[in-house]
């Protein structure tokens, strides 16, 4: 059993060499891979963030929310549909309130 930290997922997402390489071959190794929701809004948090920065030249939370606002989410669909897909290829399982979910 491991549990994945927002790191992990975002140095997946990015194919951060050599550390994106590390990472994987970890969760193909192990027969449960959990995470958090906490987890999952850090990571959702910083795909938008980074997006946001590169499509509107925002910088913090305040601009990032003001983006959102403004914009949607619309922007960000491809990114956040690659976290959902990572977490469904790897059978990573949330660990909400106590009981084991699939996300």
């Amino acid at each position: 059993m491991i549990y994945v930290d927002s790191n992990a997922l975002v140095y997946l997402l990015h194919d951060v060499k050599p550390k994106s390489d590390l990472v994987s071959s970890y969760l193909v190794q192990v027969d449960r891979v959990y995470t958090s929701l906490r987890t999952v809004e850090e990571v959702s948090y910083v795909l938008i963030r980074i997006k946001a920065a590169r499509h509107y030249g925002v910088r913090g939370i305040y601009q990032v929310r003001e983006a959102v606002k403004k914009h949607g989410l619309e922007f960000v669909e491809e990114e956040l549909a690659a976290l959902r897909s990572l977490l469904e290829e790897y059978g990573i399982l949330g660990y909400f309130q106590g009981m084991p979910l699939s996300l």
